[in-house]
């Protein structure tokens, strides 16, 4: 319904995603407050989703829902913290430098 919605985009309200590599910032993008209830609350979406951020600076070598420390929610500072330092063997794409 419309009223639920709205509750979902009140708590979820203004969270962010940033991709770390190598302790830099690669990118921070704001997530709907939509986005953020559906990837909190189905794993499988927020696999995909995470894939979905990375895929422009390089390929995942590992499951990003089994690899510890890849993948920081945090409610209280409403961001998600994707850290590529992780996985152990991520390369940036070809071309892109830092």
């Amino acid at each position: 319904t419309w009223m639920a919605q709205k509750r979902i985009e009140r708590k979820y309200k203004d969270w962010q995603v940033k991709l770390m590599y190598r302790g830099n910032v690669l990118v921070t993008r704001s997530i709907s407050g939509r986005k953020v209830a559906q990837i909190v609350e189905e794993p499988s979406d927020l696999a995909v989703y995470v894939k979905g951020v990375i895929s422009p600076y390089g390929r995942l070598q590992c499951d990003p829902l089994e690899t510890p420390r890849l993948i920081r929610i945090s409610h209280t500072a409403a961001h998600i913290i994707i850290d590529l330092d992780q996985d152990k063997d991520f390369e940036l794409n070809q071309g892109f430098v830092l």
